[in-house]
């Protein structure tokens, strides 16, 4: 009897729910028992007719816990988690077949008319923070970061040969007046980009910079160096010069 009381008010709700008369409400599958669960083979409206999903609600859903959905079809296919507050929303989307559908995307929601994109990590693992994708964005750059990062330590590991060559017997180093020649012909030190070369690239890589910088630092040194022996060389004699003239005087 306590069943079947539950299974009546389950069908009035139902049909005050679709806007439906009194006991024409659609009936849904499944043992009447309220423990057990219901179904039905048809599509589902929550504050509205005529629904064309097979889930399809007007207004807002509030959960205790995730939601999450799996997807199939020509785009694809994968599995969405969505979650909400009052300002952030983000989601997990595993896609196969397009490394440019967002992969993992944090929204903050303080204009709910214009939502910001803060974070996003593509299909490929590409991943955005503080930006949009912009359209000048070096392909093989796997993070990006718009905005000041602080870290008590970033290493950086170098494909390339530390300038230590430098100091080689056979390195070939240009002399102050080649690089003055040089300075005065492009506007920039040899072998180091120029800033419309930077410019245009949108940046720099750190570690070619770096090796880059070094180079130069080495040279730097290896010409005061230099310097530093002529002017001993030159201290050298002039003291040996006072020297033979304070001979002379007397």
């Amino acid at each position: 009897m306590k069943n079947k009381v539950v299974y009546t008010l389950l069908s009035v709700y139902l049909g005050l729910l679709f806007n439906l008369p009194f006991g024409q409400a659609q009936e849904w599958s499944g043992n009447p028992n309220i423990n057990d669960p219901i179904h039905r083979m048809g599509n589902v409206g929550i504050g509205l007719n005529n629904p064309s999903e097979k889930l399809q609600v007007a207004g807002n859903i509030s959960a205790q816990g995730h939601i999450s959905a799996s997807f199939s079809g020509e785009v694809g296919s994968g599995l969405i988690n969505s979650f909400r507050d009052t300002r952030w929303s983000y989601g997990i989307v595993s896609h196969a077949g397009d490394k440019d559908v967002k992969a993992l995307a944090v929204m903050d929601n303080t204009d709910p008319a214009q939502p910001t994109e803060v974070f996003k990590v593509m299909g490929d693992g590409r991943t955005f923070i503080g930006t949009a994708y912009p359209a000048w964005q070096p392909r093989e750059a796997l993070l990006w970061v718009d905005g000041l990062v602080t870290a008590e330590e970033v290493r950086i590991k170098l494909s390339e040969n530390w300038p230590d060559y430098v100091f080689t017997t056979d390195y070939e180093m240009p002399s102050l007046a080649e690089v003055d020649q040089f300075i005065q012909a492009n506007g920039h030190l040899p072998n180091t980009p120029s800033a419309k070369a930077i410019e245009k690239e949108g940046g720099f890589k750190v570690g070619e910079m770096t090796i880059n910088q070094q180079e130069k630092i080495e040279q730097v040194f290896l010409h005061l160096i230099e310097m530093d022996k002529k002017l001993q060389k030159l201290a050298t004699e002039n003291a040996a010069l006072k020297e033979e003239i304070e001979q002379l005087k007397k």
